[in-house]
């Protein structure tokens, strides 16, 4: 499941990942950061992965596919990205994806530094 988390920061998309991601609930979160593409704006992007059981392969392709949709307008507009988990291959992960597009700059945190992590993606 993810949900939308609220950081009051209109510059920054909150999102809070924890069990088994399924596909209703990715498009939510999908539609929200579509919504902000559109928009003329930078924006950041707070991801809190709590637990990940599974994703379902349906959320696999739509993911894929809405990537390569958007890759332009995701990697001009999207600006920061802090990611908050204790899962290490996860974590791995993002420090790989952080080498390859320069042109986001991505952090991992760990949970006891949640709010280092939203004061961080909020500047």
């Amino acid at each position: 499941m993810i949900d939308k988390i609220d950081l009051k920061n209109d510059n920054v998309i909150g999102f809070k990942v924890k069990g088994k991601v399924d596909d209703l609930s990715f498009k939510e979160s999908a539609l929200e950061i579509l919504d902000a593409l559109e928009d003329d704006s930078h924006f950041n992007i707070y991801l809190e992965i709590e637990s990940l059981s599974g994703v379902e392969f349906q959320v696999l392709f739509d993911s894929l596919k809405l990537g390569l949709s958007h890759l332009g307008d995701y990697l001009k507009k999207v600006d920061k990205i802090a990611v908050v988990t204790n899962i290490g291959w996860f974590e791995r992960a993002t420090k790989i994806e952080n080498k390859l597009i320069s042109s986001i700059e991505e952090k991992v945190f760990k949970p006891g530094e949640r709010e280092m992590a939203k004061a961080w993606v909020s500047t």
